[in-house]
């Protein structure tokens, strides 16, 4: 599997040089509608490049915020779970062990429990 990792991203390192050795002409970018004059000349391959970078980091913080719920339900049912663990072992434990305050006596079939 870790092969089949290599063989991809060794494809996509390779179509991404390629994408930036033929894009490297200069384009100019516009922040200012209002002001054309304020202008960055940079290469197309910075352009795009920086596109996809910013748009991977949009979308993983926006992930990152929508699953915050679920985190939380999870980090939440994590303790409860060691909370029963806990609970189950100390029960395991204690198995054989009857309260000082009741008596166990059987009479024909059946068994009578009765407290102090």
């Amino acid at each position: 599997m870790a092969f089949i990792r290599w063989i991809i991203g060794f494809i996509i390192t390779v179509a991404i040089a390629t994408f930036a050795a033929m894009n490297l002409q200069h384009v100019d970018v516009v922040f200012n509608p209002l002001d054309e004059e304020q202008t960055i000349s940079l290469p197309l391959y910075v352009i795009m490049m920086g596109s996809l970078v910013l748009g991977f980091v949009f979308g993983g913080l926006t992930v990152w915020f929508n699953e915050g719920k679920n985190r939380r339900e999870k980090r939440k049912a994590k303790k409860e779970v060691k909370s029963l663990e806990k609970t189950v072992h100390e029960l395991k434990e204690n198995r054989f062990v009857v309260p000082p305050t009741t008596d166990i006596k059987e009479t024909k079939g059946s068994v009578l429990i009765s407290g102090h």
